[in-house]
């Protein structure tokens, strides 16, 4: 028994851009990607895994010996050749990604980015689990990854459309980015 195709999404004025998907770590950047990327019938890259099978190292490798800036250089190498690229995608960054000046501009130009917005209360409790798969959050204090993420989030909210993600779960928080999305583009095109 197959499943029924979901209707065509209509994106209107960005239908001809890449939706690309920026906050915090852990916040479900990939995992709500690849979901909004099959609702819009759309390619999904996840931007750190394209980097680490091009370097041929883990993103922790990768920082931990100090080629953090080879490790950026790529990041925004690749970023670039995903937008330019036809047809549109979405595009899951890496935490850091949209600190990039010249890469927020970029994207604000030729992409769409959608901040998933998680509060620093719901991010709290999966600290622990974050610093194991992270190597910026491994040997941080608390108190060091909390300064971190508000540093972060005033880039974050410069993003086309910030979405609060909720901690129910992928699905109803893929629901919401797609609802956002979509009211999005309703009120530009009309």
């Amino acid at each position: 028994m197959s499943r029924a195709e979901p209707e065509q999404i209509d994106l209107g004025a960005l239908a001809s851009r890449s939706i690309v998907l920026c906050g915090f770590m852990g916040v479900g950047k990939t995992s709500i990607g690849r979901r909004l990327a099959r609702r819009l019938r759309r390619s999904f890259f996840d931007l750190d895994a394209l980097i680490v099978s091009r370097l041929g190292a883990s993103v922790p490798d990768l920082f931990n010996s100090g080629r953090e800036p080879l490790f950026r250089e790529t990041e925004a190498s690749i970023l670039r050749d995903l937008v330019l690229a036809s047809p549109p995608s979405v595009i899951a960054l890496g935490g850091g990604a949209y600190d990039n000046a010249g890469s927020r501009e970029f994207l604000r130009e030729h992409a769409f980015v959608i901040h998933l917005d998680q509060s620093w209360q719901a991010l709290y409790p999966a600290l622990n689990r974050l610093r194991e798969s992270r190597p910026l959050l491994t040997s941080r204090s608390n108190a060091e990854i909390e300064a971190l993420y508000y540093q972060r989030r005033e880039n974050y909210l410069l993003a086309d459309l910030t979405v609060a993600i909720p901690r129910a779960g992928v699905t109803r928080a893929s629901r919401e980015v797609l609802h956002a999305l979509m009211t999005y583009a309703a009120k530009i095109t009309n």
